[in-house]
Protein backbone atom coordinates (compact mmCIF):
# COMPACT_ATOMS: atom_id res chain seq x y z
CA UNK A 1 0.00 0.00 0.00
CA UNK A 2 1.23 3.33 -1.39
CA UNK A 3 1.63 5.61 2.37
CA UNK A 4 2.10 8.67 3.55
CA UNK A 5 3.96 9.10 7.08
CA UNK A 6 2.85 13.06 8.85
CA UNK A 7 4.18 12.50 12.61
CA UNK A 8 7.44 11.05 12.80
CA UNK A 9 10.48 12.17 14.78
CA UNK A 10 14.12 12.32 13.85
CA UNK A 11 15.50 11.66 16.81
CA UNK A 12 13.23 9.04 17.91
CA UNK A 13 13.46 7.18 14.20
CA UNK A 14 16.66 5.51 14.70
CA UNK A 15 17.59 1.56 13.48
CA UNK A 16 18.49 -0.96 16.62
CA UNK A 17 21.56 -1.93 14.50
CA UNK A 18 22.63 1.93 14.35
CA UNK A 19 22.16 2.56 17.96
CA UNK A 20 23.95 -0.41 19.03
CA UNK A 21 26.73 0.09 16.51
CA UNK A 22 27.06 3.63 17.28
CA UNK A 23 26.69 3.15 21.47
CA UNK A 24 29.46 0.64 21.24
CA UNK A 25 31.62 3.36 19.38
CA UNK A 26 31.05 6.09 21.47
CA UNK A 27 31.98 3.70 24.69
CA UNK A 28 35.16 3.20 22.99
CA UNK A 29 35.68 6.57 21.81
CA UNK A 30 35.42 7.57 25.64
CA UNK A 31 37.29 5.03 27.01
CA UNK A 32 33.73 3.87 28.67
CA UNK A 33 33.44 0.13 30.03
CA UNK A 34 31.98 -1.80 26.91
CA UNK A 35 29.13 -3.80 29.00
CA UNK A 36 26.62 -5.83 27.23
CA UNK A 37 24.11 -3.98 24.69
CA UNK A 38 20.88 -5.33 24.36
CA UNK A 39 17.60 -4.14 22.59
CA UNK A 40 15.95 -3.52 25.78
CA UNK A 41 18.25 -0.62 26.21
CA UNK A 42 16.87 1.18 23.35
CA UNK A 43 13.29 0.27 22.99
CA UNK A 44 10.36 -0.33 25.10
CA UNK A 45 7.20 -2.85 23.20
CA UNK A 46 4.85 -2.45 27.01
CA UNK A 47 3.41 -0.06 28.54
CA UNK A 48 5.44 2.53 30.76
CA UNK A 49 5.82 2.31 34.08
CA UNK A 50 6.73 6.09 34.38
CA UNK A 51 7.37 8.41 32.09
CA UNK A 52 10.93 8.45 33.20
CA UNK A 53 11.82 4.97 32.12
CA UNK A 54 10.63 6.96 28.46
CA UNK A 55 12.92 9.60 29.37
CA UNK A 56 16.14 7.21 29.57
CA UNK A 57 15.08 5.67 26.76
CA UNK A 58 15.09 8.48 24.54
CA UNK A 59 18.58 10.00 25.85
CA UNK A 60 20.35 6.39 24.97
CA UNK A 61 18.74 7.42 21.53
CA UNK A 62 19.76 11.08 21.63
CA UNK A 63 23.07 10.76 23.43
CA UNK A 64 24.07 8.86 19.97
CA UNK A 65 23.63 12.17 18.18
CA UNK A 66 26.75 13.58 18.58
CA UNK A 67 28.36 14.03 15.41
CA UNK A 68 27.55 15.76 11.99
CA UNK A 69 28.19 12.11 10.87
CA UNK A 70 26.12 10.30 12.56
CA UNK A 71 23.55 12.82 11.99
CA UNK A 72 23.61 12.81 8.17
CA UNK A 73 23.48 8.57 8.22
CA UNK A 74 20.36 8.86 10.46
CA UNK A 75 18.68 10.90 8.85
CA UNK A 76 19.20 9.17 5.77
CA UNK A 77 18.29 5.91 7.14
CA UNK A 78 15.11 7.33 8.53
CA UNK A 79 14.40 8.13 4.61
CA UNK A 80 15.52 4.78 3.37
CA UNK A 81 13.56 3.13 5.94
CA UNK A 82 10.48 4.59 5.25
CA UNK A 83 10.88 3.91 1.14
CA UNK A 84 11.42 0.39 2.24
CA UNK A 85 7.37 0.43 3.81
CA UNK A 86 6.16 2.52 0.50
CA UNK A 87 5.92 5.65 2.01
CA UNK A 88 5.40 7.77 -0.98
CA UNK A 89 5.52 11.20 1.48
CA UNK A 90 7.31 11.60 4.53
CA UNK A 91 7.19 14.33 6.92
CA UNK A 92 10.11 14.54 9.43
CA UNK A 93 10.24 16.48 12.34
CA UNK A 94 13.27 17.29 14.83
CA UNK A 95 14.77 19.37 17.14
CA UNK A 96 18.05 21.01 17.24
CA UNK A 97 17.94 22.30 20.65
CA UNK A 98 17.51 18.84 21.40
CA UNK A 99 19.88 17.11 19.21
CA UNK A 100 22.36 19.70 20.69
CA UNK A 101 21.66 18.87 24.77
CA UNK A 102 25.36 17.29 26.15
CA UNK A 103 26.53 18.27 22.80
CA UNK A 104 27.38 21.47 23.26
CA UNK A 105 30.28 21.49 21.03
CA UNK A 106 27.53 20.91 17.82
CA UNK A 107 25.72 24.04 16.17
CA UNK A 108 22.50 24.67 14.91
CA UNK A 109 23.65 25.00 11.41
CA UNK A 110 25.61 22.10 10.89
CA UNK A 111 22.77 20.11 12.81
CA UNK A 112 20.57 21.36 10.39
CA UNK A 113 23.04 20.67 7.32
CA UNK A 114 23.87 17.45 8.37
CA UNK A 115 20.01 16.73 8.56
CA UNK A 116 19.40 18.29 4.98
CA UNK A 117 22.36 16.09 3.58
CA UNK A 118 21.18 12.81 5.01
CA UNK A 119 17.55 13.11 3.78
CA UNK A 120 19.20 14.39 0.06
CA UNK A 121 21.55 11.44 -0.30
CA UNK A 122 18.50 9.21 0.41
CA UNK A 123 15.98 11.16 -2.27
CA UNK A 124 18.86 10.22 -4.83
CA UNK A 125 18.17 6.44 -4.59
CA UNK A 126 14.76 6.52 -3.35
CA UNK A 127 11.12 7.85 -4.38
CA UNK A 128 9.92 9.68 -1.38
CA UNK A 129 8.88 13.18 -0.80
CA UNK A 130 10.33 14.37 2.36
CA UNK A 131 9.25 17.55 4.50
CA UNK A 132 11.19 18.67 7.52
CA UNK A 133 9.43 20.07 10.23
CA UNK A 134 11.20 22.32 12.98
CA UNK A 135 10.20 21.61 16.74
CA UNK A 136 9.97 24.32 19.72
CA UNK A 137 10.57 22.54 23.14
CA UNK A 138 7.98 23.84 25.42
CA UNK A 139 10.39 22.93 28.09
CA UNK A 140 12.86 25.91 26.26
CA UNK A 141 12.90 29.55 28.08
CA UNK A 142 11.32 31.76 25.87
CA UNK A 143 14.83 32.96 24.90
CA UNK A 144 15.82 29.82 23.96
CA UNK A 145 12.52 29.63 22.17
CA UNK A 146 12.98 32.73 20.38
CA UNK A 147 16.31 31.59 19.23
CA UNK A 148 15.36 28.33 17.83
CA UNK A 149 12.08 29.82 15.95
CA UNK A 150 14.56 32.80 14.64
CA UNK A 151 16.73 30.00 13.57
CA UNK A 152 13.86 28.01 11.65
CA UNK A 153 12.44 31.14 10.13
CA UNK A 154 16.05 31.80 8.48
CA UNK A 155 15.70 28.42 6.91
CA UNK A 156 12.27 28.51 6.22
CA UNK A 157 13.08 27.84 2.27
CA UNK A 158 14.40 23.90 4.19
CA UNK A 159 11.53 23.36 6.31
CA UNK A 160 7.49 22.65 5.69
CA UNK A 161 6.42 23.75 9.50
CA UNK A 162 6.76 24.43 12.73
CA UNK A 163 6.08 22.16 16.13
CA UNK A 164 5.65 22.78 19.33
CA UNK A 165 6.03 19.28 22.02
CA UNK A 166 6.75 17.85 25.14
CA UNK A 167 4.75 17.85 27.85
CA UNK A 168 1.43 19.88 27.73
CA UNK A 169 0.65 20.15 31.04
CA UNK A 170 4.03 20.88 32.59
CA UNK A 171 4.71 22.97 30.22
CA UNK A 172 2.12 25.06 29.09
CA UNK A 173 1.37 26.83 25.35
CA UNK A 174 0.73 30.64 25.95
CA UNK A 175 4.93 31.91 26.51
CA UNK A 176 4.63 31.05 22.60
CA UNK A 177 2.04 32.07 20.92
CA UNK A 178 3.31 35.01 19.68
CA UNK A 179 6.64 33.03 18.12
CA UNK A 180 3.80 30.91 16.07
CA UNK A 181 2.04 34.07 14.97
CA UNK A 182 5.56 35.06 13.67
CA UNK A 183 5.69 31.78 11.91
CA UNK A 184 2.70 31.97 9.98
CA UNK A 185 3.17 35.36 8.85
CA UNK A 186 6.43 33.79 7.27
CA UNK A 187 4.37 31.77 5.32
CA UNK A 188 5.31 28.69 7.70
CA UNK A 189 2.52 26.02 8.29
CA UNK A 190 2.01 25.29 12.12
CA UNK A 191 1.17 21.68 13.72
CA UNK A 192 1.06 20.83 17.41
CA UNK A 193 1.12 18.56 20.14
CA UNK A 194 -1.87 18.32 21.98
CA UNK A 195 -4.69 16.07 23.40
CA UNK A 196 -2.00 13.06 24.10
CA UNK A 197 -3.05 12.88 28.13
CA UNK A 198 -5.53 12.39 30.47
CA UNK A 199 -5.28 15.24 31.96
CA UNK A 200 -8.49 17.54 31.38
CA UNK A 201 -6.55 20.69 30.30
CA UNK A 202 -5.50 18.01 27.35
CA UNK A 203 -9.06 19.04 25.92
CA UNK A 204 -8.37 22.55 26.17
CA UNK A 205 -5.06 22.63 24.82
CA UNK A 206 -6.14 21.27 21.29
CA UNK A 207 -8.55 24.47 21.20
CA UNK A 208 -5.91 26.73 22.10
CA UNK A 209 -3.75 24.87 19.16
CA UNK A 210 -6.36 25.43 16.54
CA UNK A 211 -7.82 29.08 18.03
CA UNK A 212 -4.79 30.82 19.47
CA UNK A 213 -1.72 29.01 17.93
CA UNK A 214 -3.01 28.80 14.12
CA UNK A 215 -2.69 24.88 13.95
CA UNK A 216 -3.88 23.43 10.77
CA UNK A 217 -3.10 19.69 12.27
CA UNK A 218 -2.62 18.49 15.79
CA UNK A 219 0.10 15.89 16.74
CA UNK A 220 -2.11 13.24 18.38
CA UNK A 221 -5.70 15.14 19.64
CA UNK A 222 -7.25 12.00 20.54
CA UNK A 223 -8.52 13.13 23.94
CA UNK A 224 -11.04 15.99 21.98
CA UNK A 225 -13.15 12.80 22.26
CA UNK A 226 -14.18 14.09 25.25
CA UNK A 227 -15.70 16.90 24.41
CA UNK A 228 -18.24 17.48 21.74
CA UNK A 229 -17.19 20.83 21.10
CA UNK A 230 -14.27 20.32 20.35
CA UNK A 231 -14.83 17.25 18.03
CA UNK A 232 -17.21 19.90 15.88
CA UNK A 233 -14.42 22.69 15.66
CA UNK A 234 -11.97 19.96 14.44
CA UNK A 235 -15.01 19.37 11.84
CA UNK A 236 -15.67 23.23 10.91
CA UNK A 237 -12.08 24.02 10.43
CA UNK A 238 -11.02 20.67 8.81
CA UNK A 239 -8.10 20.11 10.78
CA UNK A 240 -6.42 16.63 10.80
CA UNK A 241 -5.46 14.25 13.95
CA UNK A 242 -1.93 13.43 13.50
CA UNK A 243 -2.83 10.07 15.53
CA UNK A 244 -0.24 7.43 16.52
CA UNK A 245 -2.20 4.55 18.37
CA UNK A 246 0.78 2.39 19.16
CA UNK A 247 2.79 5.46 20.66
CA UNK A 248 -0.65 6.40 22.80
CA UNK A 249 -0.48 3.00 24.06
CA UNK A 250 2.88 2.56 24.99
CA UNK A 251 2.84 5.72 26.84
CA UNK A 252 -0.28 5.35 28.69
CA UNK A 253 -2.45 7.28 27.00
CA UNK A 254 -4.97 4.11 26.85
CA UNK A 255 -4.81 1.23 28.54
CA UNK A 256 -5.70 -1.13 26.14
CA UNK A 257 -4.88 -0.56 22.43
CA UNK A 258 -8.29 -2.00 21.59
CA UNK A 259 -10.28 0.84 22.85
CA UNK A 260 -8.12 3.31 21.11
CA UNK A 261 -10.62 6.15 20.49
CA UNK A 262 -9.61 6.22 16.67
CA UNK A 263 -12.39 4.12 15.47
CA UNK A 264 -14.57 6.50 17.37
CA UNK A 265 -12.55 9.47 15.61
CA UNK A 266 -13.23 8.30 12.26
CA UNK A 267 -17.00 7.45 13.33
CA UNK A 268 -17.79 10.97 14.17
CA UNK A 269 -16.34 12.65 10.85
CA UNK A 270 -13.02 13.76 12.13
CA UNK A 271 -10.11 13.82 9.49
CA UNK A 272 -7.30 11.44 10.64
CA UNK A 273 -4.44 9.90 9.65
CA UNK A 274 -1.42 7.29 11.37
CA UNK A 275 1.98 7.43 11.92
CA UNK A 276 4.79 5.89 14.26
CA UNK A 277 5.67 8.78 16.46
CA UNK A 278 9.03 7.19 17.51
CA UNK A 279 8.95 3.96 16.12
CA UNK A 280 12.96 3.37 17.10
CA UNK A 281 12.09 3.94 20.51
CA UNK A 282 8.75 1.63 20.52
CA UNK A 283 10.09 -1.06 18.22
CA UNK A 284 7.86 -0.67 15.27
CA UNK A 285 7.03 -0.02 11.64
CA UNK A 286 4.31 1.89 9.96
CA UNK A 287 3.30 -1.12 8.57
CA UNK A 288 3.07 -3.13 11.91
CA UNK A 289 0.76 0.15 13.08
CA UNK A 290 -1.26 -0.88 9.96
CA UNK A 291 -1.61 -4.56 10.92
CA UNK A 292 -2.16 -4.12 14.75
CA UNK A 293 -5.26 -1.13 13.49
CA UNK A 294 -6.66 -4.22 11.54
CA UNK A 295 -6.80 -7.18 13.71
CA UNK A 296 -8.11 -5.27 16.32
CA UNK A 297 -10.81 -4.19 13.99
CA UNK A 298 -9.97 -0.16 14.54
CA UNK A 299 -9.89 0.70 11.15
CA UNK A 300 -10.52 -1.14 8.44
CA UNK A 301 -8.32 -1.53 5.49
CA UNK A 302 -10.57 0.96 3.28
CA UNK A 303 -10.32 3.81 6.36
CA UNK A 304 -6.83 3.21 6.57
CA UNK A 305 -7.07 3.91 2.35
CA UNK A 306 -8.36 7.02 3.01
CA UNK A 307 -5.89 7.93 6.19
CA UNK A 308 -3.82 8.28 3.79
CA UNK A 309 -5.72 10.33 1.30
CA UNK A 310 -6.45 12.49 4.02
CA UNK A 311 -2.71 12.49 4.99
CA UNK A 312 -1.54 13.14 1.16
CA UNK A 313 -4.03 16.28 0.95
CA UNK A 314 -2.92 17.72 4.35
CA UNK A 315 0.66 17.34 4.45
CA UNK A 316 2.92 20.51 4.43
CA UNK A 317 4.98 19.54 1.59
CA UNK A 318 4.23 21.71 -1.62
CA UNK A 319 1.69 20.64 -4.33
CA UNK A 320 3.99 20.09 -7.07
CA UNK A 321 6.51 18.08 -5.31
CA UNK A 322 3.51 15.78 -3.81
CA UNK A 323 2.08 15.19 -7.54
CA UNK A 324 5.51 13.47 -8.41
CA UNK A 325 4.93 10.94 -5.96
CA UNK A 326 1.15 10.93 -4.94
CA UNK A 327 -2.01 10.55 -7.72
CA UNK A 328 -2.67 14.03 -8.23
CA UNK A 329 -6.83 12.86 -8.10
CA UNK A 330 -5.88 12.43 -4.38
CA UNK A 331 -4.67 16.15 -3.78
CA UNK A 332 -7.84 17.71 -5.09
Amino acid sequence: MPKVELHKHLEGSIRLSTLLELTAARRARLGLPEGELSASAFIFDKPLASLSVFIEVFFAHQVIMDSYASIERIAYEVVEDAARENVRLLELRYSPHFVRLHHEDLEYEQIHAAVLRGIARAQLRYEVGVGLIGIIDRSQSLEEATAAMDFFLAHRSDLVAVDLANDEIKFPADPFVALFAKARGAGLHVTIHAGETTAPESVRNVRQAVEVLGATRIGHGVMSIKDDATIELLKQRHVVLEVCPVSNYLTGLVDDLAQHPIKELVARGVEVTVSTDDPGVFGHSLEQEYQRLLDLRLLTLDQLTTANRTAARASFIPDHVKRRFWDPKDLA
